[in-house]
């Protein structure tokens, strides 16, 4: 294993883990909520996951990893979110957060290509 790799791995790898505590931490609060309300579950799958998703994308792009690593840490992220907090019919969602990850790198590189372009 080269180092290059190897620090594409521990890259990803702890870009994976940050978002991971954030969002365990985000829906351990939500899930304390009285249950009277989906609202705020709601939210959490809705806006905050694919936001999250979109950023981890845009975050993969900034440290220089390749474009594979963004759209599968989207994936496992939000595995683990749904079988500790939801259930498996929430598993839907995962080809859209797939999507907004992709869309963040391609943001992420469209801005910075541009900028280049500029000469910024």
């Amino acid at each position: 294993m080269s180092s290059t790799y190897l620090k594409l791995a521990l890259r990803s790898l702890g870009l994976g883990l940050v978002a991971l505590a954030g969002l365990l931490a985000c829906t351990s609060l939500v899930s304390r909520l009285p249950s009277v309300d989906v609202g705020p579950f709601l939210l959490l799958l809705f806006l905050l996951y694919p936001l999250t998703a979109f950023l981890l994308g845009a975050a993969a792009h900034r440290l220089g990893l390749p474009l594979w690593p963004a759209p599968l840490l989207s994936v496992l992220v939000f595995v683990a979110i749904v079988f500790a907090f939801y259930n498996e019919t929430a598993l839907v969602y995962v080809p859209g957060y797939a999507l907004a990850s992709l869309a963040g790198y391609g943001l992420s590189y469209g801005i910075r290509r541009g900028a280049g372009r500029r000469g910024v």
